[in-house]
């Protein structure tokens, strides 16, 4: 059985996604922020998945 490809992610965007996360469900920051699509995180979030797209998502 071939082994399933792993998606490759980048770690600057991924590290700061994870530590959002992380904040906002601490602090309870107001989570507008994290909607907002004119960020570069989201940029840069969209323009990943455009070049690979997800097989899986948690």
């Amino acid at each position: 059985m071939e082994g399933f490809p792993a998606p490759q992610y980048d770690e600057n965007v991924l590290s700061e996604m994870l530590c959002r996360m992380d904040l906002c469900t601490q602090g309870g920051i107001d989570m507008e922020d994290n909607y907002n699509t004119s960020s570069a995180l989201w940029q840069q979030t969209m323009a990943y998945r455009e070049q690979r797209p997800a097989y899986f998502f948690p």
